[in-house]
């Protein structure tokens, strides 16, 4: 009986019919072979007309654009009104944050009245001289003309707007520099990083006086400095007046740095970021003249230049 099996499982299989273990790989083979073609339909369609294929994308846009405009009406909408019941229950903190708000301005009001009171009766007690009105100009900065060797700008304002030599110009809280040149329709700004740029200043809350000098880099530094100086690193700078070109009070930077007495400052105003700068019209006020020499008020020598000149003159620099 083995060997009767035996025979009969050693019998040729007969022609046309297909073993099972063959036919489980032909699903691989065809899988295979559709990918393959599949792969190679995409390398071809990738090589294709770039044109071609940016007009078919932009077709089906266009087929689904209104589907997708009216999708999004009902999702915009209730986002709109999620956003409107945020902002209902936060109206009642926002009402009592206000009401207190409104209560400390009606306090520093009433304190600003009664000290403007005060100021204008201690100056007319005093006969103290009144301010001129201060105006401005806002010119576009047009050209920026810095280099190795000098700092300015170019302004889309001159001689008919009013605008003069040494006028100060101001931009973004800060000093800004001097007008040092005047067209008819542009001006030159000489800005505070210029190596020619003297500023009178006052530093911290004592009141140091010194002299605001450029050096053509991004910083500035302080001159003439008294030997006992109290000046810190983040001490505020702001033009003292002195001189009659510069109006007290502008603000022009912070110390950064204290080294003896060597102090770097850095300007409130990025002068690369400038795009408007406004012209304070106020005429330098100028001393007293002898034998056509301006007189200065507080004079101070500068070394190098072989001669006495006042630091709170006006100085004058080409363009």
């Amino acid at each position: 009986m083995d060997w009767e099996k035996l025979r009969l499982n050693r019998r040729p299989a007969r022609v046309g019919l297909i073993s099972p273990a063959v036919a489980r790989r032909w699903p691989q083979r065809v899988s295979l072979v559709l990918f393959l073609g599949l792969t190679f339909m995409l390398i071809l369609f990738s090589k294709a007309e770039t044109l071609v294929v940016e007009r078919a994308r932009s077709a089906v846009d266009d087929v689904f654009a209104p589907v997708f405009s009216v999708l999004s009406v009902p999702v915009q909408v209730a986002r709109d009104e999620l956003i409107d019941l945020g902002e209902i229950f936060s109206v009642h903190d926002r009402n009592r944050q206000l009401a207190e708000d409104n209560r400390r301005l009606r306090e520093w009001q009433e304190l600003a009245r009664y000290l403007q009171t005060e100021n204008a009766r201690l100056r007319a007690e005093l006969g103290t001289v009144e301010e001129a009105q201060m105006n401005f100009v806002t010119a576009r900065v047009i050209a920026d003309g810095s280099g190795a060797f000098a700092r300015s700008l170019l302004v889309n304002a001159g001689a008919r707007d009013a605008v003069d030599d040494d006028m100060p110009v101001v931009a973004a809280g800060g000093l800004v520099g001097r007008v040092a040149g005047v067209g008819s329709r542009s001006a030159r700004i000489l800005l505070l990083t210029d190596l020619n740029s003297r500023v009178p200043v006052t530093v911290g809350s004592g009141d140091e006086r010194a002299i605001l000098a450029g050096n053509n880099s991004d910083r500035t530094s302080l001159e003439y400095l008294p030997d006992d100086t109290g000046v810190l690193v983040g001490d505020s700078v702001v033009t003292s007046g002195h001189g009659g070109v510069f109006p007290p009070g502008l603000a022009v930077g912070r110390v950064i740095g204290v080294r003896g007495n060597s102090v770097d400052v850095e300007t409130i105003v990025d002068f690369a970021r400038l795009t408007h700068v406004r012209i304070l019209q106020v005429m330098p006020v100028l001393g007293p003249e002898q034998d056509g020499v301006l007189l200065g008020t507080i004079p101070l020598s500068v070394q190098g230049s072989g001669q006495e000149v006042s630091a709170d003159a006006p100085e004058r620099v080409t363009p």
